[in-house]
């Protein structure tokens, strides 16, 4: 048996979604804003939220409250911290 640890299977696309959002050096990021101008393959709701998780447990991103970002105009309930 190897010793090597095994990766995360979705680490491939939270590094090119990581990619991305640091490219952009802005510090905040709405699920609205992924979903219109992210990387095209990842542009499903489902998969950025399971994304945003894998960036949060690396502490990456971090969830802010409710309404506390503006995306448009409007207040988002989600977005995030993006720690640069």
């Amino acid at each position: 048996m190897s010793n090597v640890q095994p990766q995360h299977e979705h680490a491939e696309l939270a590094m090119t979604l990581w990619t991305w959002l640091s490219q952009r050096g802005k510090h905040h990021i709405t699920l609205a804003e992924m979903t219109q101008y992210g990387p095209h393959k990842l542009r499903k709701v489902q998969t950025l939220r399971m994304l945003m998780n894998v960036l949060t447990e690396h502490y990456v991103v971090r969830p802010v409250p409710d309404g506390m970002v503006e995306y448009n105009g409007k207040k988002r309930r989600e977005a995030w911290e993006v720690r640069l």
